[in-house]
Order: structure tokens, then sequence, then C-alpha cells
């Protein structure tokens, strides 16, 4: 359940439990408020199923991720698709990115016993990232890797030096060395070019739903040429991906002995990024073989498909956060759920085990270590919206799911195109601000001016009409900013707006000479009334307004 005791805490859950049942104890199990050292030694000879192991870190999303409902929901997939398109064993890959850095994880050494400081050679303090993208099939077969380099410019005498050009390896750079949607599409192109399937003849390849890997020409590109894409549950890669469960493990620790194993036949020199890729070619030959490939995909039955792989125990880890699922409002969606699939909402509380000795000692009031120390159970979460939506397992290369994919990568960048539009409007309707005169207007009531103001105080602010003024709210980094504007368009979700600058202690505005940005409905606050202009000469470009602005932060 990833909650393990310490030897610590095992020792004073062995007092309490004394405590609770009256057993006889030494003195100083009382004073200290646990068991001793010895009866823990003792305690682990009696029971030889049991060690201390040290626990590998892990994310409390990748616990509570890997649950009955999730695996269930991408099994269902994976059923669907290979019977949709007859998938055999040598139609099914499996993509996914690892990195390889230029200072190794160092190995063991002999040194002599009670030295404190132990040393190995590395090439400097930190390494430079080199992403590896490995591709395996469930016949046993691996593609020659591909790597992105930490570079603007691809050099391949240098980057792939040591590498045949009958390999078949493929080369990429970024700036980051992570691989990016662009390079991406150069992965797949690779993909295609050993693998040559075609509509005629289709595969289908697993991996995560990285952004990088949805983008939309890529999902086009594996339309056109008969890759069907299937996506896993985020955050449960490390049980349902048979690269992580049997490769690139294997593939680290042969990397980590190579890269030794250079150092100390390169005295004096550093590891860099052109030695790399020698080095992951044979520990990915080594790693790579027949039978690990295909028992990562046994493993995570993926293939053999089998809905059964996973047992009770798998999703313990899940129990401490499962919770009921919340009622659904779409009951068109509830009549066509799988009952057969496995539910998180159906999890029953952990059974208290029952051994002979709870059985004997009922009538004695007998305390089991369970009573004393429940298992963890984490509380009700309360409903929010907050947060981007949660995704999930698809066929990306389903048209809804491509569609769907499109219209978000669309509505994403043109909301960073307007916040980079809003941004440059600001700093220059601060810089020209700054640089006018002081001027306060005073208003007089018998004055001929026209003092019309909108009567109906409210307006719907989503159904404003082109040429109306508005106040509206762009958030900072550390404040709230208020800007006028006119809207010149009423788009989706929102308006294209015209900023106004405002004049330094006035009311007083002059428009923008920036392009127009986006405004989304919830960031609009007020709606003005109509401008008004003076009359003389020197306020002639500007406008103002018959209402008290100085409640906002106008800028």
């Amino acid at each position: 359940m990833y909650h393990g005791l310490t030897p610590k805490a095992t020792r004073r859950l062995a007092y309490e439990f004394a405590e609770k049942n009256h057993v006889k104890i030494p003195d100083s199990w009382k004073a200290n408020k646990l068991a001793g050292k010895d009866w823990f030694t003792g305690f682990l000879n009696r029971q030889p199923h049991l060690s201390i192991r040290t626990p590998e870190n892990t994310s409390l999303a990748r616990i509570s991720s890997f649950n009955k409902s999730t695996v269930g929901a991408f099994q269902a997939k994976l059923e669907e698709v290979l019977k949709r398109h007859e998938f055999t064993r040598s139609d099914i890959f499996n993509l996914d990115e690892t990195g390889v850095t230029t200072v190794q994880k160092t190995q063991k050494v002999v040194a002599t016993k009670g030295q404190h400081q132990v040393g190995k050679v590395t090439s400097r303090e930190r390494g430079q990232l080199v992403t590896q993208v490995g591709i395996i099939g469930a016949n046993g077969i691996a593609l020659p890797p591909v790597w992105v380099f930490p570079r603007k410019k691809f050099d391949k005498h240098r980057m792939l030096s040591g590498i045949p050009d009958e390999y078949g390896a493929t080369g990429l750079v970024h700036s980051s060395g992570w691989t990016t949607s662009d390079n991406f599409l150069r992965v797949l192109e690779h993909f295609v070019a050993h693998v040559r399937c075609s509509k005629e003849r289709q595969v289908i390849l697993i991996m995560d739903n990285h952004e990088s890997h949805l983008s939309v020409p890529a999902i086009d590109y594996c339309k056109e040429n008969g890759i069907t894409i299937l996506t896993l549950p985020p955050h449960t890669s490390n049980k349902l991906q048979p690269l992580d469960r049997t490769i690139f493990g294997p593939f680290k620790r042969y990397f980590n002995q190579g890269a030794d194993d250079w150092m100390l036949s390169h005295p004096g020199q550093t590891l860099s990024i052109y030695n790399l890729a020698a080095i992951c070619m044979i520990a990915w030959d080594r790693s790579a073989t027949p039978s690990n490939i295909k028992s990562g995909f046994r493993c995570t039955g993926i293939w053999p498909f089998d809905k059964n792989i996973f047992s009770e125990e798998d999703f313990l880890c899940s129990f401490v956060t499962d919770r009921v699922a919340p009622p659904t409002e779409n009951k068109v969606l509830e009549k066509n759920v799988d009952a057969s699939l496995p539910s998180t909402s159906s999890a029953q509380p952990l059974p208290e085990p029952q051994t002979r000795a709870e059985i004997d000692h009922h009538k004695q009031n007998f305390v089991s270590p369970s009573k004393i120390r429940p298992y963890p159970k984490a509380s009700e979460r309360k409903a929010s919206r907050k947060g981007p939506p949660k995704r999930k397992s698809i066929v990306a290369t389903d048209t809804p799911e491509r569609d769907e994919i499109a219209q978000k990568k669309l509505k994403k960048n043109r909301s960073e195109i307007d916040l980079k539009n809003i941004k440059k409007a600001k700093k220059k309707v601060m810089s020209d601000s700054s640089s006018d005169e002081e001027e306060v207007i005073y208003k007089d009531s018998s004055s001929d001016l026209d003092l019309e103001q909108d009567d109906d105080e409210d307006e719907d602010l989503t159904k404003l009409e082109v040429q109306s003024f508005i106040v509206s709210k762009v958030f900072g980094k550390k404040s709230v900013r208020h800007y006028a504007a006119k809207i010149e368009e009423v788009v989706l979700d929102g308006y294209n707006v015209k900023l106004l600058k405002k004049q330094v202690a006035s009311n007083r505005f002059r428009f923008s000479e920036e392009p127009p940005a986006f405004v989304s409905y919830e960031e609009v606050i007020l709606k003005l009334p109509n401008p008004l202009t003076d009359r003389s000469a020197r306020y002639a470009d500007m406008i103002y307004f018959n209402i008290d602005l100085t409640e906002y932060s106008l800028c």
C-alpha cells in the first residue's frame, strides 16, 4: 500500500500491541515505549518471507491513478482496438522516451572497511541531457533508437560517432534536449520507415499522452500511414508500459556500466554528448532482447491480452485515496457504461485479517494490530472545478478525439497570442502614459456636455455590442490591473478589443496603437457609458467618461 513501516515504527507497533493485549514485556520496552532490537531481529528470523527493503520513491499521483476504474477503461479501449483491426502480435508497438546524461550513476567499488568517503570519477558536476526514444514490438523486435541532442544544429559526424549507417538510428536536435511536437513527427517518420506500415497494413502504437505526442500534424500523419494511437492513462506508465516494466531498467544499468568503463579507459577526459550515442547503442542492444520485450508486453496484459493480469493486491496502492465517484448528470452515459468494468466507487474497505490467535482470543477482548494502527485512508475530497481537466486513455487517431484535440490546440494558441498582445499593449500604455502631463477633469453638473449614462446597470456583459466601451481586468503575477477598451469584434467566449491608455491622474484616454487583444467574458467587469470629447484643441484626440473610475486601477 506504499505506506510501509520502518524498523522503528514496527518496534513501536509491537510495544503498543503488547500493551493493549496485556502481554508481559521487559521494563526496557516500557521505558523506551518500543520493542527492543533483539526482538526485532528475532521477529525477522521467525518470518523468513519478510526483509528490510529500500523503497522506491513513488508519487501520490501514480499511487492514486493506478486503480480498477482507470486500468479497466484502458483495457476496454485496447480490447476494442484489437478487435476492430484484428491486430496480431507483430502489429503492436510501444513507444516512450528516457533521458541519459553525461554524468552517470556510479557503480559499487571495492574499498577499505571503515573508510568514510569513497569516490568515483565522473565527467563533471552536472550532466547534459540527451533524450532517447525507444520503440519495441510485441513480437520481440526493437527498433533502432532516436536521440534528441541539446543543440540547435545537427552534426551527424560528431553526434552519431561510432554508429554504423546500417544500424538505422536517427539523430535530432532541440535546445533543451527534450522531445517536441516537431521532433516527434520525425520520430514517426523513423517508425514508418522501419515498420513499413500503411493503410493496408495497419499497426497500433501505445504511448503516454504527453502534449508533444498529440499534435494535430502527428495524428494526421499516423492516420495517413495506418497507425492507430492508443494513449496510456496518466501516471500509470510504471505499471502499464512494457518499456518501463522490463527494458528501461536494464538499459540504464548497462548505460551506467558503459559510462564507467569509458571514464576508466579515457583518464583525464570528460564524457560529452558526442560519446553517448555509442554507449547507448550497446546498452540498448543488451537490454532490448526478445525475451525482455515479450515479458514486458506479457506482464502488462497487452499481449497476450489479459484483463485479469492485475490482482486485488496490485490495486491496494489506490485503496488509501479511493473515494466514492460523484454522481453524474448525464444519465445516458451511465446506461452505456460497461457494467463488467471495475470501478473504484464499488471498492470495499480492506477486510481485517482473521488469524487463529484472533479467533481464540476474541472473547478476551483481543486487539489486533489493524485496530492499533488502522489502514491509512484519505479524507473525502471537496468538489472543485479548479485545475486543468483530467486526462484519460484515448484512441487519438479516432475522428472525434482528433477533432477535440485540434479544437483545444486552436483555442490554446489563440489565447497565447492574445495574451502576448495584451502584454505588449500594457507595456506600451504604461510607457506612453508616464510621459503625459498630469491633468484633472472637474465636472460641472450644469455643463452643456452630454452627461447621458446607461440606465441599465444589470446589462448582460456577455451580450455587448460592437463599439461598446468596457472595463476589463488582467491578472498579473502579483496583482490585478484594469483596462478600458472598445469592443471591435464579438468572438467565441469573449471579445476582440482595442485598448485605451489612460493619461496620468485623469479620466482621459487615448486609443492604443497595439493590435486588438482578446478579452474573455469573465474578464469584463463593467460597461462604460458613451465617451465624451472635449472642444479644446489640446484634448482633441482624447475621450473621457462621465463616471467615477477611481475604484479601478486603470492603466
